[in-house]
């Protein structure tokens, strides 16, 4: 049996269907010889249209959303990225914005998404999504909380906040009611609280 010369490989690079140390043998081969080189520019077009030679067909209904779909569950089961840790620092860890785990937070229209929690401390920080028109019940504070409104607009008691403004309530603190009348994006960071209000 004939042993494959490098010259037979060029179809296959056309195709990308070598990888490793083939890819690697080719690439170097592909310096030496002007026929295969010469062979490979003129491929270039024909194995490009090789994606429009087959009829077009409508993909089935509900297709991207299942794609979509099973790339966040892989993307929810994999671990959080984690940058390696600097001498005696912590490491870093990343929360993307394609992350799709919004949490109910047992309030019609609010919904929240934890980005963090220090467990010694009980301390966390999360966004929360408020639909319009939506009310948050008075609460109280079991530590220091702060509020920064990232969009929209959000009414504590008589004062109104939009986006950019902030707001820390001390621990103990009985919060009034939020409301919010075209909706908005809380960033909080909380000691935990408890609803006494309805």
């Amino acid at each position: 049996m004939t042993a494959r010369r490098p010259c037979d490989d060029v179809t296959f690079f056309c195709l990308g269907a070598l990888d490793g140390d083939e890819l690697s043998a080719f690439d170097a081969h592909l310096a030496s010889c002007a026929s295969c080189t010469d062979e490979v520019e003129a491929s270039r077009v024909s194995v490009a249209s090789l994606g429009l030679s087959a009829p077009a067909a409508e993909p089935p209904p509900g297709l991207w959303g299942t794609i979509l779909a099973r790339a966040r569950e892989l993307r929810r089961d994999a671990p959080s990225p984690i940058a390696p840790s600097q001498g005696d620092r912590p490491p870093v860890r990343f929360v993307f914005a394609g992350d799709d785990e919004w949490q109910e937070t047992g309030v019609e229209g609010a919904r929240s998404r934890l980005l963090s929690e220090d467990t010694a401390t009980g301390r966390r920080t999360l966004l929360m999504r408020m639909d319009p028109g939506v009310t948050f019940p008075t609460h109280r504070h079991g530590g220091y909380e702060e509020c920064f409104v990232v969009e929209g607009d959000l009414l504590v008691g008589d004062t109104v906040m939009r986006a950019g403004d902030y707001q820390r309530a001390e621990p103990d603190t009985l919060h009034d009611a939020h409301s919010t009348e075209g909706g908005c994006l809380l960033l909080i960071m909380s000691g935990g609280f408890e609803i006494v209000g309805s």
